[in-house]
């Protein structure tokens, strides 16, 4: 539940374009994208997700996303059974 309730404070962080210096300092797209892996439960994933698509609203994000292949990540995503 703890780990649930850290995804959805991410995804939260990301709805604010004043956040955006911070998530870059606190490298806080690492975690976003670890959340987002198999190994972990479908609410955490789904927080994750939303994290990212919150974060392609950003223009100062979205060449970061670009770079390390975000958007292939969550094409694989919706691969994923």
């Amino acid at each position: 539940k703890t780990l649930e309730k850290l995804s959805w404070m991410c995804a939260l962080i990301c709805f604010y374009p004043d956040m955006i210096d911070e998530i870059i300092k606190l490298k806080l797209l690492d975690l976003i994208m670890q959340l987002s892996g198999p190994t972990y439960l479908t609410p955490v994933r789904a927080n994750a997700v939303l994290a990212i698509s919150l974060l392609t609203y950003h223009e100062k994000m979205f060449d970061e996303l670009i770079k390390r292949n975000v958007i292939d990540l969550v094409m694989d995503l919706c691969k994923d059974n």
